[in-house]
């Protein structure tokens, strides 16, 4: 079963985040950042920028799509 939320997984480190869950790419398209995201090399999810995670939170606000956070540890 798909996920409901769009999982940010927050990586300070390399100041990105990867999202996963179903409606990822509605929510990127929401927050108009579908031209700044791209696919995981691991083929994991998307991978923004930290910096545009306001943006994303935004949108999801707006629409309804829940975001939930697991910080990144090496």
């Amino acid at each position: 079963m798909p996920s409901p939320f769009v999982w940010v997984y927050d990586d300070p480190a390399r100041g990105a985040a990867l999202l996963r869950g179903a409606p990822t790419e509605q929510l990127l398209r929401a927050a108009h950042l579908e031209d700044l995201a791209r696919w995981s090399h691991g083929g994991h999810g998307w991978v923004i920028s930290r910096v545009h995670l306001p943006d994303l939170l935004a949108a999801g606000d707006l629409t309804g799509i829940r975001c939930r956070f697991k910080a990144v540890t090496s």
